[in-house]
Formats: structure tokens, C-alpha cells, sequence
């Protein structure tokens, strides 16, 4: 059976108070159904309960009471908050820096292949194939994986795995093409370049929310000069 309508609520009060016990019995079933709780509605429940002299009539107000109080109650409690679903980890790469590497690789892998074929110093010729691997390599190994328990840095030579913990602060050093920011290790001040995977607005892109989802503390910090 469908709730009672907010508009028939006023018809249902009046007919708690009807001559007929039944008609005061089904009205009490009736707002018991129903999906608004009102304070004049258990107020008249309330009512039916402690002075209607019908049994069966005490008996319906008192289970719609009781079941209009216990929805209340949920009411109030509101649902159950969601479950926040886990995020990352999210890995970052140096895409200008790795399209340079490929570029700088096929056109060494190039000239190796021109001295190979002219057959004058092959050895010259291996040797710009090891250097072009090398620098391939070097361009797609080099990454930054950020997730809730800590971070993950390749390069050609390396990988630094660190927890958060160990992640001391964010510092500004003057590099060859001018200031970059990095992480600070507290294991022997290794430091992990941060501009080189979000520029140097990393902190308005993804790299920044996921620092500030991970580790707030290290963007609260004081940014040093070296």
C-alpha cells in the first residue's frame, strides 16, 4: 500500500478521534505508513496510545509510533558515509625529455649505422649503437610513481624507493637550465626532481593533488635555495 499523501495527514489526525474504533484503528495504520514524520503526527499517536480506550486501537498507535520514531532516528543519522576509494598510484614521466633522448638516439643510431655501412671503422659504429640503447634506455626509464605508501623514481642509472616518511622536504636548486624543485631524502640527502615530471607548475597539476592527497606536510614547507 502506498504512504498516505501529506495532504490526507490532516484527515488522518481527525480520524484518530472518530467515533468508530476501527476508523481510529486504520488511521493509526495509515500514519504509520507514512514516509513524513511530523511532530503533530506523533502527537496524536501519542495521544491515541495513552487515551483511546480500545485495545486494538492502543496496540496500532503504538506500533506506528514506534515505527515513525525509529525512521526519524535514521533520518537523523544520515546514510553511511561512502567509502572513499583508494587512489594511485599514479606515475609520471619526462615526456619533452624523453622525446629529446628518442630523437638524440635515432639520429646517433643513424650516423652508426652510416660509418657500419662504409665499413671504415666499424667499431666507431657499434660504439653509436651502444650510446643510442643507451640513451633510449636512459629517456624511457625515467619515471616517478607517487602512491599512498611512498614514491618510485627510475632513471637510466638508479631506482630510489622511499616511504613518505623519508621524504624530508621540498627544496629549490639552481640547475644548468635554470631553478627546479626536488624531494629531499633523509636517507643520505638524496634528492628526486619534481619540475622535471610537472614542470614548474607541478603544483597546480596532478602531481600536486596527489602531494597534497599523500604528503601536505612537504607544501607547508619553506622552499630553500642551493
Amino acid at each position: 500500500m502506498e504512504p498516505p499523501a501529506p495532504a490526507d495527514i490532516g484527515k488522518l489526525i481527525q480520524d484518530l478521534k472518530a467515533p468508530d474504533a476501527a476508523a481510529r484503528r486504520a488511521a493509526a495504520e495509515r500514519l504509520g505508513q507514512s514516509t513524513l514524520v511530523e511532530i503533530r503526527v506523533l502527537t496524536a499517536l501519542n495521544e491515541a496510545v495513552t487515551g483511546d480506550d480500545d485495545q486494538l486501537v492502543q496496540r496500532a498507535a503504538a506500533d506506528a509510533y514506534r515505527t515513525l520514531t525509529q525512521r526519524q532516528k535514521e533520518a537523523a543519522a544520515g546514510s553511511p558515509p561512502a567509502t572513499t576509494p583508494s587512489v594511485g598510484p599514479h606515475t609520471y614521466t619526462d615526456t619533452a625529455s624523453r622525446y629529446m633522448g628518442y630523437g638524440l638516439a635515432a639520429v646517433t643510431a643513424v650516423a652508426g649505422l652510416f660509418v657500419l655501412l662504409r665499413g671504415s671503422v666499424p667499431l666507431v659504429g657499434l660504439l653509436l649503437w651502444g650510446v643510442a640503447a643507451w640513451l633510449a634506455y636512459g629517456m624511457s626509464a625515467l619515471s616517478l610513481t607517487l602512491s599512498e605508501s611512498g614514491l618510485e623514481y627510475h632513471n637510466s642509472l638508479t631506482t630510489i624507493t622511499a616511504s613518505w616518511d623519508q621524504v624530508v622536504v621540498i627544496v629549490q636548486l639552481r640547475g644548468r637550465y635554470g631553478p627546479y624543485e626536488c624531494l629531499v631524502l633523509a636517507n643520505g640527502g638524496q634528492t628526486i626532481p619534481l619540475s622535471e615530471f610537472g614542470g614548474q607548475d607541478w603544483r597546480d597539476g596532478d602531481l600536486g593533488e596527489d602531494l597534497k592527497r599523500w604528503a601536505p606536510r612537504l607544501l607547508k614547507s619553506d622552499l630553500t635555495s642551493a
